[in-house]
């Protein structure tokens, strides 16, 4: 009977010290694609979706995750999974967003902690039990910041009721929430106020490493499927792409890659500035037919 008691001891324990354990993360991707994920360089085991969830995270800890997407249609990416949102100071449930437009950082979306400030990850510092079997005592205590478990038993003189004590009562805190980051405004394109049609356009940098590619295919209709792939994964501003269309040739492409590149403009109410590039008015006519056909 002592056994079976003490056995129901460990069980609630180990089942205490199960919920002190790690933050979780879940990634859902903006565009509704389905994807696999690695983390680590270990892939895990759930089939593809458009949400994964990873489990058993350390709070305060860095991980290298590599999104591959089922569809070839958009980009594999590879990122870096921060999980710092409480400071280190216990686990919590991320919800990171992919974002269609990627560069280079997952978005985070909410953070919910799993126990207060100030307790262990499981909201569970100090506990201690006493149980009494017939003239056999048992005493368990558990640390669980310290990682210690301790356990004793010994003999009573007079048989005596089970009895088990509470938990220490903590003191009462005011838990404060995390505070939020100053959200500082960036402008993009000076005096722009109008629609936006993506987010975050891409560097200068970053654009002239992408035109030095679109250059190096040979022929019109090359460059335009290299743009047109660059496009998938990034958000110009109109400046931009009017320097991409006039690195083709022909007004077919021209029309074909600007038709593509609409979803993928920031400053969308500036799209006019397009109409320049043409070099035939039935090319104006039938990009004005295209565009009226999207509203």
């Amino acid at each position: 009977m002592n056994r079976f008691y003490l056995s129901f001891v460990c069980l609630f324990l180990a089942s205490a010290v199960c919920q002190s354990q790690g933050s979780i993360a879940q990634l859902t991707s903006e565009n509704m694609a389905f994807f696999t994920i690695s983390v680590d360089g270990v892939r895990l085991a759930s089939d593809a979706s458009i949400m994964q969830e990873i489990t058993g995270l350390k709070e305060g800890g860095q991980y290298n995750v590599y999104i591959d997407y089922v569809s070839p249609e958009f980009s594999d990416v590879r990122a870096m999974l921060r999980l710092d949102a409480n400071g280190g100071r216990g686990a919590g449930h991320y919800s990171f967003t992919i974002p269609s437009f990627f560069q280079n950082e997952l978005r985070l979306e909410t953070f919910v902690p799993m126990s207060p400030s100030g307790m262990g990850a499981g909201g569970i510092d100090q506990m201690s039990m006493n149980m009494n079997v017939g003239q056999t005592n048992m005493n368990v205590s558990m640390n669980t910041n310290a990682g210690q478990m301790s356990m004793g038993m010994g003999q009573q003189q007079q048989h005596q009721p089970p009895t088990m004590s509470q938990p220490a009562q903590q003191p009462q805190t005011s838990v404060q929430p995390p505070a939020q980051p100053v959200q500082t405004q960036i402008v993009y394109v000076e005096g722009y106020s109008g629609q936006i049609g993506c987010e975050k356009p891409v560097s200068a940098d970053r654009f002239q490493r992408m035109m030095a590619r679109i250059e190096d295919a040979s022929f019109s209709d090359d460059k335009v499927n290299v743009a047109k792939q660059i496009l998938r994964t990034n958000c110009l501003v109109i400046e931009q792409l009017v320097a991409m269309l006039e690195e083709v040739a022909f007004d077919e492409g021209q029309l074909d890659l600007a038709k593509f590149a609409y979803d993928h403009i920031y400053d969308l109410e500036n799209y006019f500035e397009v109409y320049g590039v043409f070099s035939f008015s039935s090319s104006n006519d039938e990009l004005d037919e295209f565009l009226q056909n999207k509203y």
